[in-house]
This record gives C-alpha cells, sequence and structure tokens, in this order.
C-alpha cells in the first residue's frame, strides 16, 4: 500500500464488502477477495491479528448504514425486495437456484436457522407477501396507484415523488393503518434516506407536509375506495402467497424460526412498529388459515422428526416448487398465485408411486396438481405407513 493512505484505503475496501461479516478465516474469503479487488493482505485473514477482528466489527455498521438504512429507503422499485440480507436487484430466485441453495443447506448447515421476519425486518413476511403481487399483476397495480395518485394529488405538498410512492406501497402491503402508525414509518424512512430531510438535519417544512399528506389520504374516501379495491382483488392470491411461503420456510432444510406474532397474519412494518405487543387472546372459533398450517406443520415436525432430513428435487411444472425432504414427504407448493389463480395447472402432474396423504388437509393425495392443490396454496404429502 506504499504511497495509499491506509485509512481512505480501509475505508474504500469497508464501502466494497458486499456482507455484514466474512467468518474469517474459514469462511466468506470470496467476499473479502472481492472487496480487495485481487490485492492480497495476510492481516485481513488472520482472525488473531487485532486488524482483521475490527475489520469484521465494523464491516456490518458499514454495511448496515449505507446499503440497508439509506439505500433501502431510496429504491422504491418493489419495496418487497428491501429486506435485511436481500438484494433489490434480483427479482425473485429460479427453481434451479432455489433447489441447488436447498441441496446445499441440507449438506453444509442442515441446523441453520429459517425464518421469515425478525425484530428487524423492514417489512413483515405478510406485507412482503402482498407486495410481490404488485410484479404480478402490474396493470391492476397501474389501475390502482392511478387512482390513488389523483386522490392524494391537493395534498402532496413538498413531498417528492418517490416518497409519495414510497406511501402508496406501504398502504398497498399493510392495508389501511393509523395516522401514527404510518407517519412514524414515513418519518424515520425518509430521515434515514437523508435525501430531503434527516436526523442530523431535519427539514421541519418536509417533515410537516409528510404527516399532513399521510393524515389525508388515511380520510380520503376516494384514496381508501382505491386501495379497498385492489385489496378485494388480490384477496385470495395473497392469502395463497402467505402461506406458500410459510409453507417453504416450515418444510425447507433448516430450523424454522417464528418471530412473535407471525403463526398469525403480520401486518408490521420496520422498528418500532414491530416492536409493539403482540396480540396474544386466543383465536375465537377455529384456527386461522394461517395457523391451523404453523401448527399441522410443526406437530408432524415434532412427531416425525425423521421425516425431514434429506432434500431432493421434483418437477412439477411452472409457477410450482416441489420437492422431497425424505423418501416419505414431499412439499408443493405455488410460487405466483395470481397467474395460477387466472391460468390453472393444466396437466401438469406429481409422479406419486404408493398411498399419499396431505398433513395440512388429511385427504388422500393424487397426481393431478389440479386436484392435489386447488386453490391451496400447496401441499405437504406423507407416504402412508
Amino acid at each position: 500500500m506504499n504511497g495509499v493512505d491506509p485509512q481512505a484505503w480501509l475505508a474504500d475496501v469497508l464501502a466494497r464488502f458486499p456482507v455484514y461479516r466474512s467468518y474469517l478465516p474459514d469462511f466468506g474469503r470470496g467476499y473479502l477477495d472481492e472487496a480487495l479487488g485481487g490485492r492480497s493482505v495476510p492481516r485481513l485473514v488472520d482472525a488473531a491479528d487485532p486488524l482483521c477482528v475490527r475489520f469484521q466489527q465494523t464491516s456490518g455498521m458499514v454495511m448496515a448504514k449505507g446499503v440497508e438504512d439509506t439505500a433501502f429507503y431510496r429504491h422504491h422499485l418493489l419495496t418487497a425486495l428491501n429486506e435485511v440480507g436481500s438484494d433489490p436487484a434480483a427479482f425473485g430466485v429460479a427453481a434451479d437456484e432455489w433447489h441447488a441453495e436447498c441441496t446445499r443447506l441440507e449438506r453444509d448447515w442442515p441446523d441453520s436457522m429459517t425464518l421469515l421476519s425478525t425484530h428487524d425486518s423492514k417489512r413483515s413476511e405478510d406485507v412482503r407477501a402482498r407486495l410481490v403481487l404488485l410484479s404480478q399483476d402490474p396493470d391492476r397495480w397501474a389501475c390502482a396507484l392511478a387512482a390513488m395518485e389523483t386522490a392524494a394529488a391537493p395534498h402532496v405538498g413538498t413531498v417528492s415523488p418517490e416518497d409519495q410512492y414510497l406511501l402508496h406501497q406501504t398502504l398497498c402491503g399493510t392495508g389501511i393503518i393509523s395516522a401514527e402508525r404510518l407517519g412514524g414509518y414515513l418519518r424515520k424512512a425518509t430521515r434515514e434516506a437523508k435525501r430531503h430531510t434527516s436526523w442530523l438535519c431535519p427539514d421541519e417544512a418536509y417533515d410537516t407536509d409528510l404527516q399532513t399528506l399521510a393524515r389525508a389520504v388515511l380520510a380520503d374516501e376516494r384514496y381508501l375506495a382505491a386501495l379497498s379495491d385492489l385489496h378485494a382483488d388480490w384477496a385470495d392470491a395473497w392469502q395463497r402467497t402467505i402461506l406458500a411461503q410459510k409453507l417453504l420456510q416450515l418444510t425447507m432444510p433448516g430450523v424454522p424460526d417464528l418471530y412473535q406474532g407471525s403463526e398469525r397474519t403480520l401486518l408490521t412494518l420496520v422498528d418500532p412498529d414491530n416492536r409493539r405487543h403482540v396480540d396474544f387472546t386466543p383465536l375465537s372459533g377455529p384456527d386461522s388459515p394461517k395457523t391451523a398450517l404453523v401448527r399441522a406443520v410443526l406437530q408432524l415436525r415434532r412427531d416425525r422428526p425423521e421425516l425431514f432430513q434429506g432434500y431432493a428435487r421434483l418437477d412439477a411444472g411452472p409457477d410450482v416448487l416441489a420437492f422431497h425432504r425424505s423418501d416419505d414427504v414431499i412439499v408443493v407448493v405455488v410460487t405466483r398465485a395470481i397467474r395460477l389463480q387466472n391460468q390453472g395447472f393444466g396437466d401438469a402432474a406429481l409422479s406419486l408411486e404408493g398411498s399419499w396423504t396431505d398433513a395440512l388437509t388429511g385427504e388422500q393425495a393424487r397426481p393431478s396438481l389440479t386436484d392435489l392443490i386447488g386453490g391451496r396454496p400447496g401441499a405437504l404429502l406423507v407416504r402412508a405407513r
């Protein structure tokens, strides 16, 4: 590093580091090599060296503040992608990628934790489940958005177009929430973005206009009607997506974790919104579909843990993921609910040998996906003993 300012050089490497921690020297060497640009710095791969220790302690903070606490509050193309550990440039994962990653997890990290929501989530799993529908039905979203923007127009003041769009997507994901919750979230989001206001240099006029806009749209009948109509059109697909992603999380390789409250539909935003008291009031009447699914899968995992060992992909046609966890368990999950809602499964079928029962419904399984899944999110098949 002759002739180079060591502090400036180290700052540049930290800024280029693509993950929180490298867990040196055993893991993540490739990430470090990428950040170093091919240069060799032995001290950074020596776990006993104080520089290596400090580097790993610092990289997480730089990553968090630069990406998740700044860029994620500026880039609003599809906010479901702006999640901790995610890459907003990646619009989904191909089936081959999914199966390859699950195979690796089962081989190398079978006891790693799997989750969909945490105390640190930018948006809870069920908010993201509705937002991903924007990418499946963009024409319907464009229609709803136009009506929402028209209703909001008299109230925007100095609020920027990108922050207006964040507001509309936020309510699309959460549904109608209180002005206190929406205003609190928007204050945090815009100050973290540091474009028009910030924590260190707040623009009080901009902050006031933002809060005025939040209160106004929540009191505007035309705005709420456009939002409610969109939610009604997507209700079935949203419920299917909520349950499909939960079924995947609970059955894929790893140990599933449920953040408090996520055994029911959970509609929260980033802290402090997701730190509010959880409603532990017992459900009256039958379980919610999500609670019923969680109970069924976890009971099966508890009673027959041997079923959830191993991983092998199955081919079940487009818009469906299917895999074995053992020879006696098959998981089938819908991936694009709106397209399947419009087009159906056609003649797609599973190859089933022997007798199988769906642990989610108690019904005997049939190979046809139309018969097996119908309008449900998927199936958890157990071979009859």
